[in-house]
Order: structure tokens, then C-alpha cells, then sequence
């Protein structure tokens, strides 16, 4: 299928060399439009190379699909720039004329007019800055009934200009950073890359009334609101909190397979904590809303993810775990998880303790993998998984395996395989998941 600029489906990565000038050096923005009340904020990005060429790469703050494509030639000469980008089947001509690039951009068969000029972020006004400056929180309204509780910080840079992140309590304690941040006296615009997702909304008297989008709009009202540390207690009767303290394990029986489910209830100072992990997904302290005990039967509302109802039994709770309208069989022991450990051999285990790094190039975007390999409580080799641009953390590592500098893992949940060789600090070789192979290098960190 044609790749348009204007589509949102267009995903690159693939980075070449290009040739330019110094005098092109930096950002330069435009507002290509491609028919009445279609437009489209486009960047060319230049960087200077050693011998005096140029990189060149476009972006589009209006779409996550358009990020960092490089160009595949460009010539600027006595004023004339000629771009051409292969991964969009488009190019741009045009001239350096006054400071700014006038010319057109062309894409298969059609011609638009589109003009740059060079970009430079502007620092907002103390009085935008003091509106927006803070924790703001809401309820995000999701199909179906459900909600999810979202939270947004902003906070000014030195400056001037505004940063910030987005969490959502009950799915993760990850904080996402958000990208092109617009606001006005009036209204909002935001992007959080990492997720795909877009933010637009209007100052209402106290509020931000307005829409979150990814894959579909979704209302979201925010309001100023300090952090509650209380939020999540949970008010335990008695009895209740004497049978429940403490952690607890068994294993949910789900149609892509078995998940490890662990629930943890702890005291913090005057009141009672529920947490819910997933270890096998990378999934850690979301939130229990709600725990109910009448009689043996005991009832716990995990928030955002799902809830858990089972008959109490002499240490342990048997029933179906729902998520989606989906119920899946769980039984559940008092106990901390037992050892994930790899079955590997001593002197195999001492090389890969450690945490090791790389950079996955994919095509929705490059992305860091943490592959951590330590020793647990009982001196067990452990491994997991950590891609925090994706909001994954501590996904479990099934098997590992090191002979004769080979090496090799696999996370049997995220069906993710890695099989490649080890030498002293690196280790190199191909990971495959989700039906695709990429080559990367592992160096071991700090």
C-alpha cells in the first residue's frame, strides 16, 4: 500500500546519510496542507556530520507514525535544497529564500505547496505556566462502564518551558514522558509517545474537560489534586485483615497459557495496603480497590486490571480470577511465590549475573531491553525482562542457557527468544518475538 505522510500507519527507523550545509543546520517547521482544513506540522531535521554533510530526518508532532525518517538524499546547493525520502515515496524541492525554505513536497503524483522556517520552542507565560504547573487527576471513561484513574504532572523547566508525565495508578506505577506539550490560555494538546496516545482539552473554570485518544477518543475530565497517600487503603475488618496479611501465589489458568499471580497485603503505618503482581507479564504493585470477606467467600477488586472471587479454605482461596468479562480458574496459597529460578550451571550463572543493555530497533520505534540475570534469597540464578520505554518491568525469564560461549533465553510469556554468543562484556545475536527476528548487541551495565 502507498505510504502518504499524511497517513498515520507510517512507521520508520531505518536511519542513512544525507548530505547538507551548514546553513541548514537544526529544525526547520512547517504546516503542510493537503486539502481545505487538512494540515499537518512537519519538521526537517538537520545534523552535521564530520566531513561537513548533513543528516537529515522529518518528524511530525501531530503524528507518532511520522518519527525521525530519514531522508534518503539530499543536496543543497547555491540555495536550491532537493530532498527525497524513500521510505514516504515523497520528496521536497524548494529554495532558501529570506530564511525560510519555500518549495513543495511531492508524494505520489501530487504536488503540495510547503513552506519551513526555522523552529525554536517558546517559552510559555509565567501565567500559562502557573495554571498548568501541577498534579492534575481524573477518571478516564472507558467502554463498557469501566474507568481507569489517570494522573498528569506538569512542571516548568529553568526554561520556561513546560515538561511532564502521565501514570496510570491502577494498571502500573510507571511514568510515561509526555511529548509536545502545546497549551494556551484556553486549551491543552499533548502526545505520550510510548503508548500512542493524545490528549486535547479546554480550561473550564477549574478543569480540563477534554478527550483521550489511542485507537479510539475516550472522555477525560481533569482537576487539580494533591497526591493522597491513603488513596488505595483499604478499610479491613478485623477478622478480615487477621486471615488475609501477608502474601499470596497460585497460578491463573489463561487461554494463551499459565500466568503467575501474586497478591501482597502490607501495613503502612496506620492502614492496610493491597497490591497484585504479574511476574510472567513484567506487572508490579497495581493497586487492590477493594477486599470483601462474608463468610468463606472473599472478594478482591483489582484496580484497572480485573477481580478475583474464591472460597477461603485452611490457607487458601479457590475460585475464578475476570478480566474482560472472561473468568479463568485461580486458587491461590498463603506464601511468597516460590523461586523463579533458572536451572543453569554455577560457573554458567557467575558470567551472566549482571544487568546487560541494548537498543531494539523495531518498527514502532526504538526502545531499550534490560536483560537482568541475579542470585534471589537462596542464591538461585533469576532472570527478567525490563523495557521501560514500554512500561515493562521484571517480565520473567523461563530458561537460560550458557555452554561454550552460546547463549540463550526465553521468556515463554511474552513468547520472546534470544539465542546469539557471549564473550567477556557483550553479548551478541538475534531476538525473536511476536513473529519477528532483530539482531541486537547486549552490553553488560551498571
Amino acid at each position: 500500500m502507498p505510504k502518504k505522510l499524511l497517513n498515520q500507519a507510517v512507521c520508520s527507523l531505518i536511519f542513512t546519510a544525507c548530505n547538507a550545509v551548514a546553513d541548514l543546520e537544526g529544525t526547520w517547521q512547517g504546516k503542510l496542507v493537503t486539502a481545505p482544513g487538512s494540515e499537518l506540522t512537519v519538521q526537517f531535521i538537520f545534523e552535521s556530520k564530520p566531513d561537513g554533510s548533513y543528516s537529515m530526518l522529518i518528524n511530525s508532532p501531530d503524528s507518532g507514525a511520522i518519527k525521525n525518517v530519514a531522508a534518503s538524499k539530499v543536496t543543497f546547493d547555491e540555495n536550491s535544497l532537493s530532498v527525497e525520502v524513500a521510505d514516504l515515496e515523497g520528496s521536497y524541492a524548494g529554495k532558501l529564500v529570506d530564511g525560510s525554505l519555500k518549495g513543495h513536497w511531492s508524494q505520489l503524483g501530487e504536488s503540495y505547496p510547503f513552506e519551513l522556517t526555522p523552529y525554536e520552542e517558546q517559552a510559555l507565560p509565567q501565567e500559562v505556566l502557573d495554571r498548568i504547573v501541577g498534579r492534575w487527576q481524573g477518571d478516564l471513561e472507558i467502554p463498557g462502564g469501566s474507568s481507569l484513574s489517570i494522573v498528569m504532572n506538569f512542571n516548568a523547566t529553568e526554561s520556561g518551558r513546560l515538561a511532564g508525565t502521565m501514570e496510570s495508578p491502577d494498571q502500573s506505577p510507571q511514568k510515561f514522558n509526555m511529548e509536545n506539550i502545546v497549551v494556551t490560555e484556553s486549551d491543552i494538546s499533548l502526545r505520550v509517545e510510548v503508548v500512542n496516545g493524545t490528549y486535547k482539552g479546554k480550561f473550564e473554570g477549574a478543569d480540563i474537560v477534554g478527550e483521550w485518544s489511542q485507537g479510539l477518543a475516550m472522555p477525560l475530565t481533569l482537576s487539580k489534586a494533591a497526591f493522597n497517600p491513603r488513596e488505595y487503603a483499604l478499610e479491613l475488618a478485623t477478622d478480615v485483615k487477621a486471615n488475609l496479611m501477608g502474601h499470596w501465589h497460585g497460578t491463573i489458568d489463561t487461554p494463551g497459557g499459565s500466568l503467575a499471580a501474586v497478591f501482597r497485603f502490607v501495613q503502612v503505618k496506620d492502614y492496610v495496603r493491597g497490591y497484585f503482581d504479574s511476574p510472567d507479564q513484567g506487572a508490579k504493585d497495581l493497586p487492590i480497590k477493594s477486599v470483601s470477606l462474608e463468610g468463606a467467600t472473599v472478594e478482591i477488586a483489582i484496580g484497572g486490571i480485573g477481580s478475583f472471587k474464591g472460597a477461603m479454605e485452611s490457607g487458601k482461596i479457590s475460585g475464578d480470577f475476570s478480566q474482560a468479562g472472561q473468568k479463568m480458574p485461580l486458587t491461590i496459597i498463603k506464601g511468597r511465590l516460590p523461586s523463579l529460578k533458572l536451572e543453569i550451571p554455577a560457573d554458567s550463572a557467575a558470567k551472566l549475573v549482571g544487568s546487560w543493555h541494548g537498543e531494539l530497533s523495531a518498527p514502532q520505534g526504538k526502545s531499550t531491553l534490560i536483560v537482568r540475570f541475579e542470585k534471589d534469597n537462596d542464591a538461585f540464578l533469576v532472570g527478567f525482562l525490563d523495557n521501560p520505554d514500554r512500561g515493562m518491568q521484571g517480565a520473567r525469564i523461563s530458561v537460560a542457557s550458557l555452554e561454550d560461549g552460546k547463549l540463550s533465553f526465553r521468556s515463554n510469556m511474552l513468547r520472546l527468544q534470544f539465542s546469539g554468543t557471549l564473550e567477556d562484556d557483550q553479548a551478541k545475536g538475534t531476538l525473536s518475538v511476536g513473529g519477528q527476528s532483530f539482531e541486537i548487541t547486549l552490553a553488560r551495565g551498571t
